[in-house]
């Protein structure tokens, strides 16, 4: 292909010349992930730059998680910049896009714990028990997570700081807590 035919094809600088047309899955994995036992599920209430979500579904894959749930109002899953952020494991790992309001409840009633982060949290994230079905709820980046979502949370935690940082951003959040997850499941 011509430089002008790739430059229309992509919104990157220096694009591979490599493209491909897919056709995008329509089976549901959320059947599947309710059933597993102990799981730990990466969910995201209007997280909305495409950086992050791509990069928190790229650490909920190293941490071994068992899906990724995007609620409404999340960046889009297929936009280039979130593809890119997952490095590949957008094709290792479910991710589900719905409604939390729906799927929250049927996830509790499976008896997964509903975990969420909050600033004013009185349980630090390395003291709460994480080897059980865990499901991390990571909120939009200037609002934290909806009230609908956090009224259906269990618990909420910190993230211990040393610093003068007021906090983490959504990825670097969620993957602090994945990888104490995974720390503690091995």
């Amino acid at each position: 292909m011509s430089a002008a035919v790739i430059a229309k094809c992509t919104d990157t600088k220096t694009p591979q010349s490599v493209f491909a047309i897919v056709r995008k899955e329509e089976r549901s994995a959320f059947p599947a992930l309710l059933e597993q036992p102990d799981a730990l599920v990466m969910v995201l209430d209007g997280v909305q730059d495409p950086g992050n979500v791509g990069t928190i579904i790229r650490s909920a894959d190293a941490a071994g998680a068992a899906g990724v749930i995007l609620g409404h109002g999340c960046a889009d899953l297929y936009n280039p910049k979130t593809i890119r952020s997952t490095m590949g494991s957008l094709f290792h790992l479910p991710v589900i896009e719905g409604s939390l309001e729906q799927l929250l409840p049927q996830a509790k009633s499976k008896g997964a714990r509903l975990l969420s982060t909050s600033l004013d949290a009185s349980l630090s994230c390395y003291t709460i028990d994480l080897r059980v079905s865990t499901w991390l709820v990571i909120g939009n980046e200037g609002q934290g997570i909806s009230v609908a979502t956090a009224r259906m949370v269990d618990e909420s935690v910190f993230i211990p700081m040393q610093g003068q940082a007021e906090s983490l951003n959504a990825a670097m959040a969620s993957t602090v807590l994945l990888f104490e997850a995974m720390r503690q499941r091995n």
